[in-house]
């Protein structure tokens, strides 16, 4: 995707899963990654993400990697719904 600003914005990683990167070339512009949600929740099988931006990278990337980051959501959810 290229956006208006001329960046374009790639993910590197398992993007269907919580640890990936979003990278302008060979910057790193943000980080998704699991994160544990505490001794009890744990094993549940509850965890959550942190989507850590660098804080050099202006609003309109920021918004378009988070933007992706819920289109990933609604991918891995809906797989998870279908069993597959």
């Amino acid at each position: 995707m290229t956006l208006a600003v001329g960046a374009e914005p790639e993910p590197h990683g398992d993007m269907l899963g919580l640890d990936y990167e979003f990278r302008y070339g060979e910057a790193v512009a943000a980080r998704a990654a699991r994160e544990w949600a505490g001794f009890s929740r744990g094993f549940l099988g509850h965890s959550r993400y942190v989507l850590a931006f660098d804080p050099t990278v202006p609003p309109p990337p920021r918004l378009a990697i988070v933007g992706g980051r819920i289109v990933l959501d609604l991918i891995r959810a809906k797989r998870s719904r279908s069993g597959g």
